[in-house]
């Protein structure tokens, strides 16, 4: 369970970014097409935030990509070979 974590944040991440933008599409839908509401500024808000949840999941993310790092980073130094995995980290 507790192997290869950042991975597992990452693929968390990612889930659910995409849940929650779908989520608020489709409320948003919902609430605008509703014909006995006239208060469609709810359906707007929904948008909004399925969007807004989708791009702060790009921090939980990175979070991810962070925990990956610092562990590559961790085994290099053990191994003696951090010349090597220094090359191999993405660019930022």
């Amino acid at each position: 369970m507790y192997r290869n974590v950042g991975k597992k944040i990452m693929g968390l991440a990612q889930f659910l970014g995409w849940v929650c933008l779908i989520a608020g599409v489709i409320a948003g839908i919902v609430f605008i097409s509703n014909s006995y509401s006239s208060d469609d500024y709810i359906g707007y808000i929904a948008f909004a935030a399925g969007f807004v949840m989708f791009i702060s999941s790009w921090f939980l993310y990175g979070f991810g990509q962070l925990v990956n790092d610092v562990r590559a980073i961790r085994n290099a130094q053990k191994d003696g070979q951090m010349k090597t995995v220094v090359n191999d980290l993405p660019e930022l």
